[in-house]
């Protein structure tokens, strides 16, 4: 199994010689490829991150209105922004909606959250199958004076 080690979120590949033995058998013929598809499972994760956090920040909001809305006289004037439109309507009108809309944004939550989930664990199992792990700035300048700067097996990949 190949060893990476990751410096300044950049994968370094600690020895060819390993990652050319095993490669073959999980269709990543190279370091890049590795590289490149721990890369993209990083990438997911974030983007999925990104979404999760979006959509929570909706939740809470929808969470405010309706507890705002929800002591109201059904009957008083509100107005709810569809699309791009501003629409008078009443309490009694919007509250079931906007109930509809957060208990839909906290099962897509759910979802996410469980996708999320299984996108650590999967990143996770090939950053331990490969061997990636994530050095500092002295470590890197240690490793690279230990194999003489930069000569050796060591690719650092940018």
């Amino acid at each position: 199994m190949p060893a990476y080690h990751v410096a300044f979120g950049t994968p370094v590949l600690l020895s060819q010689q390993m990652a050319s033995s095993s490669n073959e058998s999980v269709g990543l013929n190279s370091e890049e490829a590795i590289v490149r598809r721990y890369m993209e499972l990083q990438n997911e994760l974030q983007n999925l991150f990104a979404k999760l956090q979006e959509l929570e920040s909706e939740k809470v909001e929808h969470n405010m209105v309706v507890s705002t809305l929800d002591p109201l006289e059904p009957s008083r004037k509100c107005y709810r922004l569809v699309g791009s439109v501003l629409v008078e309507r009443t309490v009694k009108e919007v509250l079931p909606a906007v109930t509809a809309n957060r208990d839909n944004l906290a099962q897509i939550v759910k979802t996410l959250s469980e996708q999320f989930e299984k996108k650590k664990k999967e990143l996770g199992e090939f950053q331990t199958k490969y061997k990636i792990r994530y050095k500092n700035e002295k470590e890197v300048r240690r490793a690279q004076q230990e194999s003489g700067e930069g000569q050796g097996p060591g690719v650092l990949v940018q």
